[in-house]
């Protein structure tokens, strides 16, 4: 009896100083996770007879665990998003223009290892934010750096970092993001000066770190954001260069989703009913294209397509159908502006 409780104590007293060993050199090694679970992981793996790899891999484990959710919770306190939406939240059904499958795809996050951009285009309420915030959730949860904006936002933080001379300090910064998200690009008109710094972050990324952008204008548009038609040629040939093109529409899902106040009658149909013919509707067309595809946003090699998007931009209508991929529309005579923008872009 006396030589049991001997034995007992000395066990004790040695596994209290393997603990104690072990845990300081956790605290040496900066492995919080080993000092806390080391003692409880024990008591288990003795319960279960685990061999001394099998303890040793669940305590590594536990500290990688942690690391991994520290390091997920710290990317998206970084991304400054506004809210959080995840895509498995999106209503698909609510867009049929954009398959399940495809957004599966991008939140894989393929398209960050290639460098390759991502562009929604819709009207306001279609849930371009939603998919933007979600492609950016899905990055951060992987550990990739991202960092979510409005157009406005980064422009103005720009504009500041000029003014006090550490500009290129910022736009490293941007540029060593693995994915930059560039929210309501067309709501507000950009002054020259800051046309061309978000054009300097643009060309920093190039065909090395994504983007992805959130626009309720179709390419033909954009000249009404920035200033100069060069600088608009130069911004859609690189945001659309193996991009993916994604169209939510142009009906609004927070008006169709939206309650009706008591008493008050239920809003009208946008949509034109023929009443000899109650079962069909005409709608009015979408002014984006509902077929895209990454090849057909490569460069043009003469970059010719380029000058389609741009009123007033020097070139004939030879220049835009001197290549077979090339679509032109609307009737004759009515200008340069293709039906389909991004097929100029064609090669």
């Amino acid at each position: 009896m006396t030589t049991t409780t001997t034995r007992a104590a000395a066990v004790s007293t040695v596994d209290a100083a393997a603990q104690a060993l072990s845990g300081a050199a956790a605290r040496e090694l900066h492995l919080p996770t080993v000092r806390a679970e080391a003692a409880p992981l024990a008591e288990i793996a003795l319960r279960e007879r685990q061999s001394h790899l099998g303890y040793l891999a669940e305590v590594l484990a536990a500290e990688v665990d942690t690391r991994t959710a520290t390091r997920r919770a710290r990317r998206i306190a970084e991304a400054r998003f506004p809210r959080l939406k995840r895509l498995a939240e999106f209503n698909v059904d609510a867009v049929p223009t954009i398959p399940a499958a495809t957004l599966g795809h991008l939140a894989a996050g393929h398209y960050m290892d290639a460098g390759e951009p991502v562009v929604l285009l819709g009207d306001s309420g279609t849930g371009k934010s939603h998919l933007l915030i979600g492609l950016g959730l899905a990055a951060c949860e992987q550990g990739r750096r991202v960092r979510y904006a409005t157009t406005a936002q980064l422009v103005n933080e720009l504009v500041g970092a000029a003014d006090e001379r550490v500009l290129s300090r910022v736009v490293a910064r941007y540029g060593r993001l693995d994915l930059l998200l560039l929210d309501e690009l067309g709501y507000v008109q950009i002054d020259p000066t800051g046309a061309e710094l978000l054009f300097q972050i643009i060309t920093e990324r190039e065909e090395r770190a994504s983007i992805a952008i959130a626009t309720n204008l179709p390419f033909s548009e954009w000249g009404s954001v920035f200033p100069d038609p060069r600088l608009v040629a130069a911004i859609v040939d690189r945001v659309t260069f193996n991009a993916h093109i994604l169209e939510t529409g142009t009906t609004s899902y927070r008006l169709r989703t939206r309650r009706p106040a008591a008493g008050a009658s239920e809003p009208a149909e946008s949509a034109k009913v023929n009443p000899q013919e109650p079962d069909r509707v005409e709608r009015v067309p979408s002014p984006f294209p509902n077929a895209w595809h990454p090849q057909q946003c490569r460069r043009h090699p003469a970059r010719r397509g380029i000058a389609a998007l741009l009123p007033g931009w020097p070139a004939t209508r030879s220049d835009l159908t001197s290549s077979p991929a090339i679509e032109t529309g609307g009737e004759a005579g009515d200008g340069l502006v293709p039906a389909r923008p991004i097929a100029v872009l064609a090669r």
